[in-house]
């Protein structure tokens, strides 16, 4: 007989159904990476930007950020790679405060896996793209210091992809680490006031990172309303096993267990005992 035809068709349908929201997370990403890249492919000169809303804000930015003292720009650089370091701290802290909790070393793991993934797939898009920094190619905007060299490509921006990546795992794991997400937009923001990346770089990132990184996630059961509602269970150990284990089928309060064997004699009291001593005292008498 055909296993199949046994198989109720809303267990046959559930495979199917489990795969249509990272289906649809890896579409819609792939999908706004497409609809922000400033073209490049087939292309062999670089992209330069200079023109349109993201070239726009991205002279707002740099007007704000005028008089900027040199030495500054590279604290701004350095702190986007902190945000990146204290996320990367965040993630082995909770690992190591819920190692024993089911599923949080797999989740973290996994967000491992998709931040390793997306940023891969981030250096890819740039050798594609070829968009040029906008420190070197937007016209009326003073000088960078340390403006990456030519074939360091703009789009899309590495550390917002690393940064989003690691804070969608964090929340998807645990959902109350949310604020984690900030720190992914001050990685953005960084990038765009160091004057090394253009507002779509970032956005385009920070869809990259974390929508690549949710959809494994998703795909690993994390982040679904059912399992958002159930509570991880810590594994105890076997001498925590050991501690709770009624001793010669007793519990700790003296009575019985439920699965003690037949024939376990229920204890006497201490009232029970000095009655029937009374009692056989006055027989005796």
């Amino acid at each position: 007989m055909d296993a199949r035809r046994d198989t109720p068709p809303v267990e046959r349908a559930r495979p199917v159904g489990r795969l249509l929201l990272p289906a649809a997370l890896l579409t819609g990403t792939a999908a706004a990476i497409a609809g922000l890249a400033p073209g490049g492919l087939g292309d062999p000169d670089p992209v330069r930007v200079s023109t349109g809303p993201s070239a726009e804000m991205y002279r707002s930015v740099a007007s704000l950020v005028a008089g900027t003292p040199e030495w500054a720009y590279p604290i701004v650089a350095l702190a986007a790679e902190a945000v990146i370091v204290v996320l990367l701290l965040a993630v082995a802290l909770l690992w190591w405060v819920r190692r024993h909790e089911s599923g949080v070393p797999r989740g973290l793991l996994l967000t491992l896996a998709g931040t390793t993934a997306t940023y891969a797939i981030s250096e890819a898009v740039k050798l594609v793209v070829d968009e040029e920094r906008p420190c070197r190619a937007v016209p009326g905007v003073g000088p960078i210091p340390d403006c990456p060299a030519i074939g360091d490509w703009s789009f899309p921006s590495n550390h917002t992809t690393v940064a989003a990546a690691l804070a969608v795992g964090l929340v998807l794991v645990r959902w109350r680490l949310w604020p984690v997400l900030l720190l992914a937009v001050a990685a953005a923001a960084l990038r765009v006031a160091g004057g090394v990346h253009y507002p779509h770089d970032v956005l385009a990132g920070a869809i990259l990172g974390g929508g690549g990184t949710a959809a494994l996630l998703v795909l690993a059961g994390f982040g679904r309303p059912a399992a958002a509602g159930q509570k991880h269970t810590e594994t105890p150990s076997a001498g925590h096993k050991r501690a709770n284990t009624p001793s010669a089928g007793r519990t700790r309060a003296g009575t019985p267990a439920v699965d003690a064997p037949p024939g376990t004699a229920r204890p006497v009291s201490g009232w029970r005992r000095r009655g029937r001593a009374a009692a056989r005292t006055r027989e005796r008498s």
